[in-house]
């Protein structure tokens, strides 16, 4: 068996360098894919025919591919290269080795070529041989733990298929008992009917008595002094509900009962019949009505004890402290004093809770934080009427002080109040540090809250400066300009229907830049689109930092001042609030953008405040 080794390697050693290096290029992929350079290497140098900068470049460099680069520089080395290579390949990948010289490989002194000497060859092999034992060992321990992990999982089928029977026979037993089950729950049912039942014959023939809550019942009866005869609770959330009716008064022999909720009520006055429907109304606008009669009177109710009972319920845990809640903005600024009154400034949005807090005309009401509705700090605030009434006659003050005469008082008030007293003689009004804008003869305006459910869109004031920013807000991340006609997001006014997300992009939690005017905002919210109104405060000395973009859109500083000065006034009589930025807050575009993005961003997160319909 050794001459036969050696006489094969013999046959390598005669073979040309063309000859070996076409056997090992024939085979080049097989050698590229099935060998690892740092196994072969450690033979390659002790034959001395790759060097350290071989090495490092073989292992490292990102450039090559390692396996083919090496053989390239073991072709440079001629036939010792070849001879090197397929002794490594004789010891490390026998079956490579076969393979491309098509003779058995063998680990003999004798059958090595040479390059490397007895001593150093001797060694190699051993430690060559001593690694393979090594990785030997490992492999059979490995199969040793495989296959016990596979007599565990083997183990454990058996018990899931077991359980899988077992399963199985459960849900047939469970199948066949369902229905015996049902048969004696019916007949359980049955029995329990029987004996509650009596027997026909000690039964009564009698109409049956159904409650029927949902009916109506209008009564009359003499209402003088009607808030001394009955008591009520409630709100316009829950509706308001019969307390209490004095004993031996009208309403107590009409048969009105607590737990009933007032619909309407009707009665004469001056000859005119009065209607008034108290079925969403405040607690105090339903005390009110119920004090004007004087006499006979019609009142429509509703028998609702489980609400009524609900109410008391929750009255008595102190989750309410009335049936009242709605939400206003505040068109005024107010100190908070010794009496408990709730610190407040223009455009705050309360929740009001309790319209009849006290006897002297007080609400009780509390901040609402701005991005949720949660309650915040609460306190009295004086009600509708008590704050237009002081604030009337000082109207009329201003209005003599400011010499306007001839003027028709109650068609005329609020523009002449608007036009002349908010620019002139608002000193007289309130506080000096209240802006202007803030001024109203309603000290408060009922809203309802919006959540839209994607990116609002963003408008900017006045409206010439809002085009010479459009384009550039819309170069921002998160930003997008929509221009009419152009295969938009946008939404069509004539029309009335919503296309606020672009049928062509894919992007999402994009703000649109909406080019528009104040004239679209109330269109707008009709159809469920709230913009973010974003207004820029202008001055001579603001615009000129803008004085080049300005020039690009062929407009003047005079122009957008008179626009701003023009478009201010209208804001107030927006549906909603908008935010200002003042011109000290920015000094260049670029900041003035970067200001945008922040304002869009808080806005965003912010509860939308609607005023509603009707006070």
């Amino acid at each position: 068996m050794l001459e036969c080794c050696a006489r094969q390697s013999c046959i390598n050693i005669d073979l040309e360098e063309e000859e070996l290096w076409d056997l090992i290029n024939d085979n080049r992929h097989a050698i590229s894919l099935g060998v690892r350079p740092c196994v072969l290497i450690p033979y390659l140098r002790q034959a001395r025919v790759l060097t350290d900068l071989d090495e490092d470049e073989i292992l490292t460099c990102l450039n090559f591919t390692n396996r083919g680069h090496m053989l390239d520089l073991l072709h440079v080395q001629g036939h010792n290269g070849a001879m090197a290579l397929l002794e490594s390949l004789m010891i490390h990948y026998p079956t490579l080795y076969t393979r491309i010289t098509g003779r058995e490989p063998s680990i003999e002194p004798s059958g090595f070529s040479g390059l490397i000497n007895y001593n150093e060859l001797t060694e190699y092999l051993v430690h060559a041989v001593s690694s393979m034992q090594t990785e030997l060992q490992v492999a059979r321990h490995e199969a040793l733990r495989l296959q016990g992990r596979c007599c565990q999982l083997e183990g454990k089928l058996e018990q899931a298929q077991q359980n899988n029977e077992e399963l199985s026979q459960m849900q047939g037993e469970h199948a066949r008992l369902v229905p015996n089950l049902c048969l004696i729950y019916h007949l359980h049912t049955y029995v329990i009917v029987l004996r509650a039942s009596a027997p026909p014959f000690l039964m009564r023939s009698r109409p049956q008595a159904l409650r029927i809550t949902g009916r109506v019942l209008t009564v009359f009866f003499q209402g003088e002094m009607l808030l001394n005869q009955i008591q009520v609770i409630g709100g316009n959330k829950t509706g308001v509900f019969v307390h209490h009716v004095t004993e031996g008064s009208s309403a107590h022999n009409t048969g009105i009962s607590p737990g009933s909720q007032i619909l309407q009520l009707r009665y004469e006055r001056e000859q005119r019949a009065v209607i008034m429907v108290i079925e969403d109304t405040t607690l105090e606008e339903a005390l009110w009505a119920l004090g004007q009669v004087q006499g006979p009177c019609n009142i429509t109710l509703r028998p609702s004890q489980d609400a009524y009972e609900n109410l008391l319920q929750q009255l008595k845990n102190g989750e309410v402290m009335s049936g009242d809640s709605f939400y206003i903005r505040v068109n005024m600024t107010m100190q908070e004093d010794a009496a408990g009154t709730l610190a407040v400034k223009c455009n705050d949005i309360v929740h009001v809770t309790d319209t009849h807090h006290s006897n002297d005309g007080s609400w009780w009401a509390s901040h609402v934080h701005p991005c949720h509705l949660e309650d915040l700090k609460s306190g009295a605030l004086p009600n509708y009427y008590r704050y237009t009434t002081p604030l009337f006659l000082k109207i009329l003050f201003i209005i003599r002080k400011t010499d306007i005469y001839n003027v028709n008082l109650q068609s005329t008030m609020y523009n002449v109040f608007y036009s002349e007293l908010s620019r002139k003689s608002f000193s007289l009004v309130g506080d000096g540090c209240v802006p202007s804008r803030c001024v109203t003869l309603m000290p408060y305006t009922l809203v309802s809250p919006r959540f839209p459910p994607i990116c609002r869109p963003v408008l900017l004031l006045p409206t010439l400066l809002g085009r010479v920013l459009h384009k550039r807000l819309a170069e921002q991340e998160g930003y997008q300009l929509c221009e009419p006609g152009k295969n938009i997001y946008f939404f069509n006014l004539e029309n009335g229907k919503r296309r606020y997300i672009r049928e062509d992009s894919p992007i999402t939690g994009t703000h649109c830049v909406l080019p528009l005017g104040l004239d679209c905002v109330r269109r707008l919210h009709r159809a469920e689109i709230f913009p973010i109104i974003i207004y820029i405060m202008s001055t001579e000395r603001s615009l000129r930092r803008l004085r080049h973009k300005l020039r690009q859109n062929v407009l003047t500083e005079s122009q957008v001042l008179e626009c701003s000065c023009s478009e201010e006034p209208l804001l107030d009589k927006l549906p909603c609030l908008y935010q200002s930025i003042p011109p000290e807050s920015w000094h260049d575009s670029a900041t003035l953008i970067d200001t945008l993005k922040m304002v869009a961003s808080e806005e965003q997160q912010k509860i939308v405040w609607v005023e509603s319909d009707t006070w």
